[in-house]
């Protein structure tokens, strides 16, 4: 088996968007229970989702070079991932920080604790929609049945 940079990027990209969206429904369903083992599990999901929009991000160079040499007319398409990536790599990066902010409130800032658990649940949810409009994107690069007519 012969893995390229997109087939890395693929790979890679997918894990992000499907930790966010797991990690959100653990941590509802933590708060929901007063769970702290669910809580902890969520914070490891979403630092596994910074971590994996940055690889994402970083492999994503590699797989636009590929495509590239395939000749299709991909530009425009290609740029409209790159930039919603560039959101996703945020949005994960925030999720992820502050996933551990809370951790690190619960143990020293108790009082912090829940409205950092709010605005966590909250970001998670917004980064899931950035996530999958990026993954829309990316999709729309390969995938001409997803483009409809009237796109670029």
């Amino acid at each position: 088996m012969n893995l390229n940079g997109a087939h890395l990027h693929l790979l890679l990209n997918h894990l992000s968007l499907f930790a966010l969206l797991i990690g959100s429904v653990v941590l509802a369903t933590s708060m929901k229970r007063k769970s702290p083992e669910l809580r902890v599990l969520a914070t490891v999901l979403f630092v596994v989702t910074g971590v994996f929009a940055w690889v994402a991000v970083e492999t994503g160079e590699k797989a636009e070079k590929i495509v590239k040499q395939l000749g299709e007319a991909s530009d425009p398409f290609i740029e409209q991932h790159e930039l919603a990536a560039d959101w996703a790599l945020r949005s994960g990066i925030l999720v992820a920080v502050l996933a551990l902010g809370t951790e690190w409130a619960v143990r020293r800032r108790p009082k912090w604790f829940r409205p950092l658990q709010w605005a966590l649940l909250l970001f998670a949810l917004h980064g899931f929609t950035v996530f999958a409009a990026t993954a829309y994107l990316g999709g729309m690069i390969r995938h001409t049945e997803v483009r409809g007519p009237a796109t670029p």
